[in-house]
């Protein structure tokens, strides 16, 4: 059985594609990581900031920082808070 951690978003719309549910964090599991996507474009940002959204490349499931392959995944809800979110800016 895989199991997959589910998916937090933060609750602002995306700048790029204007869509609410479209701003997730993922963490590389080699180097530990985080990159900020926007999954309605498949599109990965320079910064961990949601409000500077330039954009670093498409998503490839691969980490930027070391070039793992298939190493980002979902980030945890205490990870979400790691980064400086309270649980009222995401669900």
């Amino acid at each position: 059985m895989n199991i997959v951690r589910p998916a937090w978003y933060l609750n602002q719309v995306c700048s790029r594609c204007g869509q609410g549910d479209s701003l997730g964090y993922r963490k590389c599991l080699e180097c530990g990581a985080f990159v900020l996507n926007c999954d309605e474009e498949l599109i990965e940002f320079e910064s961990l900031d949601p409000h500077n959204l330039v954009v670093r490349r498409k998503q490839s499931g691969s980490c930027s920082a070391c070039a793992g392959s298939d190493t980002l995944h979902n980030v945890s809800s205490d990870e979400m808070i790691e980064l400086g979110f309270t649980k009222d800016d995401y669900h």
